[in-house]
């Protein structure tokens, strides 16, 4: 069975939130051109997000897990910096 990221993502993110000592409010992601992030917001209103371009899902999975359960993702990466580039506008506000 091969299903997509934003699947696969979709999918984690049920099994994440059934702990509820994850904390977790919500699992996204999104892909525009050849940038792809998952954003985890967390009860409480914190959020992280990771990039993950060109990872498998597997890799994903370990991202996740890294940021949630672990000392963070690899590919944390700050708001400001996508902010500055002008590419995550939208999504970081909700317009796309």
């Amino acid at each position: 069975m091969n299903i997509t990221k934003e699947e696969f993502i979709i999918r984690l993110k049920l099994v994440v939130m059934a702990d509820e000592r994850s904390c977790v409010e919500d699992i996204t992601y999104w892909k525009q051109d050849e940038k792809e992030v998952v954003t985890i917001r967390y009860v409480g209103g914190a959020k992280a997000m990771i990039n993950v371009a060109c990872n498998s899902n597997g890799c994903n999975a370990l991202e996740i897990m890294r940021e949630i359960y672990g000392s963070g993702a690899i590919g944390k990466i700050r708001e400001e910096e996508l902010q500055e580039g002008g590419w995550l506008h939208g999504q970081l506000h909700g317009t796309v």
